[in-house]
């Protein structure tokens, strides 16, 4: 049996911020040429920069978080976050990031988490792979 990784120290990610920025670039990018209208232009321009600002901010409030998983599939975030809530089966690993799917216990609504390679050590990515390929396999998810 495997055991939860006792916790799991949470880096601000560069690579996700990058990502998340050239994310909401690129609609910019699409509606850039002549035939749309210049007011859409800058409507799309506005709502990808709120959108995007919005999106870093978040990001920001998963720097310095910890994360306690437990052997039920519980998942706490300590720190700036501070909510426990259940690992969902749509959670997977796609290479150099996870997408960690959750419902808290507060009863909000369930919530992804894009978790990249480079907000973890070596080690601790290594553990919560594991940990998360474990609960799917064994259908604790």
């Amino acid at each position: 049996m495997i055991e939860a990784p006792r916790s799991i120290p949470l880096e601000w990610s560069p690579a996700l911020k990058l990502a998340t920025i050239f994310v909401h670039l690129l609609p910019l990018v699409c509606s850039v040429p002549e035939s749309v209208p210049a007011w859409c232009r800058a409507l799309v321009g506005l709502l990808c920069s709120i959108s995007a600002i919005r999106c870093v901010l978040r990001l920001r409030r998963l720097r310095g978080a910890v994360l306690l998983p437990d052997e039920s599939g519980a998942l706490f975030m300590r720190g700036a976050l501070r909510q426990r809530g259940l690992v969902l089966p749509g959670s997977h690993g796609m290479g150099p990031f996870l997408v960690l799917h959750w419902q808290p216990e507060s009863g909000a609504s369930a919530q992804h988490f894009v978790l990249m390679r480079d907000a973890f050590s070596a080690q601790a990515w290594r553990q919560l792979q594991v940990w998360l390929r474990w609960r799917i396999q064994t259908g604790a998810v």
